[in-house]
């Protein structure tokens, strides 16, 4: 790193894109719900297997990924992410959503349950958002 990049201590990287929002998903066809669907799913497996360690979602919206090219789904906004397993120190810290999975606090952390946590997340504010409408006659072949 540069000498004036250590002595700012920032780095931003920017890259242009729309916003995910309700109004782009009416817009898109079912193939390309589906497209993006499947991004965002590959996302969920590089979160788990990064070089990094595993990483966890704390939060998320819609609002957190651009889509680029009209094509390609990203991760825009990373402040809702963590490194790492959530902390406890009982079994039921590690509950999703009142949902018990099986005794996973060992060691002070809920291991293991970051890909749980984190489809939650995008079950509940991604997938939920862009795929309400059911595909018209036309589309529904493509998605049997």
């Amino acid at each position: 790193i540069s000498k004036i990049m250590r002595n700012k201590g920032l780095l931003l990287v920017t890259e242009a894109g729309t916003t995910l929002c309700l109004s782009l998903f009416r817009a898109c066809t079912w193939q390309q719900k589906i497209s993006m669907a499947l991004q965002v799913t590959k996302l969920l497996l590089y979160l788990d297997n990064s070089t990094f360690g595993s990483l966890r979602f704390t939060q998320l919206s819609l609002s957190d990924f651009v889509l680029v090219r009209g094509t390609i789904v990203k991760l825009a906004e990373f402040d809702g992410l963590e490194l790492g397993d959530l902390s406890c120190t009982k079994s039921s810290d590690c509950d999703l959503s009142g949902m018990r999975k099986g005794n996973f606090c060992q060691n002070g952390f809920c291991e293991g349950q970051n890909p749980s946590i984190n489809l939650y997340y995008v079950i509940t504010y991604i997938f939920k958002a862009m795929l309400t409408d059911a595909p018209d006659q036309d589309e529904a072949a493509f998605v049997s």
